[in-house]
């Protein structure tokens, strides 16, 4: 059974009803389409043959960032982040630090905080950082960020600069074009894949 599944990245006619999906029916007028496949997932869940096995494969149109969502909802976020004192603030580097667990001679190490990336110098970034598909790579005291978007190229120095708030791409042009040819090499011994234009796409 397939519920708003389709080949599209994301939805072509925008996140509210009336959605124009072969595969789901519209609902009212202004439906957000993130609730709408969260009640048809709870809905499946409820009503199932519970004489069989069930495997349910729940894949949101949701996004990173704050494309199209209800104003509510935004404005709950909204004050949330006012809360946490979050407003303040827009590093880069929240996209490389996270909780890991290690072991030592089969033991846990706890309470330790790692100050260098644990995966590689160079760190090509497995989530969308800040809602773009983007690279980044991490060299000593020096983070370069390449965004695939509008191929802008920014240069950070963590030691001074922890919350990347002064870019010093053109301070440091040898710099970043240094970084610009690492990560380049790097990506192409590993194969990386790199999103295409789509020649077809709104083709009738």
């Amino acid at each position: 059974m397939n519920i708003g599944g389709c080949f599209w990245g994301h939805p072509a006619h925008g996140y509210f009803s009336p959605y124009q999906m072969e595969t789901l029916t519209d609902g009212p007028e202004g439906e957000y389409l993130t609730q709408r496949l969260g009640s048809e997932a709870v809905r499946l869940i409820r009503e199932r043959d519970k004489t069989k096995p069930f495997f349910l494969n729940f894949w949101h149109y949701a996004v990173h960032a704050p494309m199209q969502a209800p104003a509510d909802l935004v404005a709950y976020f909204e004050e949330k982040s006012r809360k946490m004192g979050l407003d303040k603030l827009d590093p880069f580097e929240v996209g490389e630090h996270f909780p890991i667990e290690a072991k030592k001679d089969q033991r846990v190490v706890r309470r330790t905080i790692q100050s260098d990336p644990v995966y590689a110098a160079m760190i090509y970034s497995m989530d969308q950082t800040v809602g773009q598909l983007v690279e980044t790579l991490r060299s000593g005291r020096w983070k370069y960020i390449e965004f695939y978007e509008d191929n802008s190229r920014h240069l950070f120095d963590l030691e001074t600069d922890i919350a990347e708030k002064h870019d010093v791409a053109s301070i440091h042009p040898e710099l970043v074009e240094r970084f610009h040819q690492l990560l380049s090499e790097w990506l192409s011994d590993c194969k990386a894949y790199f999103p295409t234009v789509n020649a077809d796409y709104g083709a009738d």
